[in-house]
């Protein structure tokens, strides 16, 4: 018999207790194509495309990124109505990978950003793409995750770094965010093709590819943070070689170490 899902999960309900249906789902450590897992994601986490006017500081800026955007819209020949995902989306403009793209080729896509003050600052911006406050988990799970905040940049943290951590005396604030697979973020969206993918998290890059099923996702182009991998750039590039990928170009700045990826 084919299991159907109970309505609440079906459609946004504002008596359910979705956190509390997910925590129970993370307690579970189910899997990343769950079909409550999906439908909570598609409706109670996932926000939608603002409809209302941009609001930039620099609404003349057309690339804010720090040279990746003008290196995917090459290799992807100016490809019009392609799809991103920006993992460490920041506040959506200031060091956007996919502002242009969205501008200017008209892409869809999904900014995620897991560090809560940022991201109210994020949706301030009206961008016209799906947004998620939460972070990429390094397992084929949902999980809660320690998160260290500070008043711009934030570290993640998880398991028993996180409490060793705090023994130290740290004086930070301690929250604890929701990260999902980025797989089921896909399957939430019913969007398993990805014409770029920007990852920038901090030093969990490896972690959260490790838990990509690269057999069920089409992901043609990556920007991968490499300065926190472990092994460097050959080993990043070695990695990437393994799935399918061709590094193409570096992007090394102040405020970017980036490796491209085209896959081959």
């Amino acid at each position: 018999m084919e299991y159907t899902l109970p309505p609440q999960y079906l459609a946004k309900d504002k008596h359910f207790d979705y956190r509390k249906a997910m925590e129970s789902l993370n307690d579970a450590k189910v899997q990343d194509d769950d079909l409550k897992l999906i439908a909570l994601i598609r409706n109670y986490y996932i926000e939608n495309p603002s409809t209302r006017p941009y609001n930039f500081d620099e609404p003349d800026k057309m690339d804010q990124s720090k040279g990746q955007t003008a290196v995917i819209d090459k290799l992807l020949n100016q490809k019009e109505d392609g799809f991103f995902v920006e993992c460490g989306a920041n506040s959506g403009e200031k060091l956007s990978n996919s502002l242009f793209l969205e501008r200017y080729r008209n892409w869809d896509g999904i900014l995620i950003e897991a560090n809560p003050i940022v991201y109210k600052m994020l949706k301030k911006k009206n961008r016209k793409s799906y947004t998620l406050n939460a972070c990429l988990n390094i397992k084929p799970y949902p999980a809660m995750v320690a998160f260290l905040e500070d008043s711009w940049w934030s570290k993640m943290l998880d398991g028993n770094y996180s409490k060793s951590y705090k023994e130290k005396g740290d004086a930070g604030r301690f929250i604890q965010v929701q990260c999902f697979p980025l797989y089921s973020i896909l399957l939430a969206l019913n969007q398993t093709r990805v014409d770029y993918f920007s990852l920038d998290v901090e030093g969990t890059e490896k972690g959260v590819l490790d838990s990509i099923p690269w057999d069920k996702v089409d992901i043609r182009t990556m920007s991968i943070e490499f300065n926190k991998w472990s092994g460097g750039k050959s080993s990043l590039i070695a990695y990437m070689a393994r799935q399918g990928y061709k590094a193409v170009s570096e992007i090394d700045t102040d405020k970017a170490h980036d490796i491209i990826f085209l896959r081959l």
